[in-house]
């Protein structure tokens, strides 16, 4: 599992930055407070753990981008149909 998530998560980190830099930073704050300060002196269950929930979503950013080209291509929109169709 980590094979195919290594890969995604770097990819998603990137079009994250890309797309909207604060919220990226925002998002990965826990991650890089980890790798810059944690890892090289001690490794603590409390800390790693939630360090890949957000590993997790940017392994996620990629698969949705994705998804909404493809259904962007197919000429699907994107957005829900009006509930009310009565007017």
């Amino acid at each position: 599992m980590v094979p195919a998530l290594t890969p995604l998560a770097g990819l998603g980190v990137v079009i994250l930055l890309a797309a909207r830099w604060r919220s990226a930073l925002l998002l990965l704050a826990l991650p890089l407070y980890y790798l810059s300060t944690e890892s090289f002196f001690l490794y603590e269950w409390r800390v790693a753990v939630p360090m890949h929930y957000a590993m997790f979503a940017a392994a996620a950013v990629p698969l949705v981008a994705a998804w909404s080209a493809l259904r962007a291509a197919s000429g699907r929109s994107l957005d829900p149909p009006d509930q009310n169709q009565a007017g």
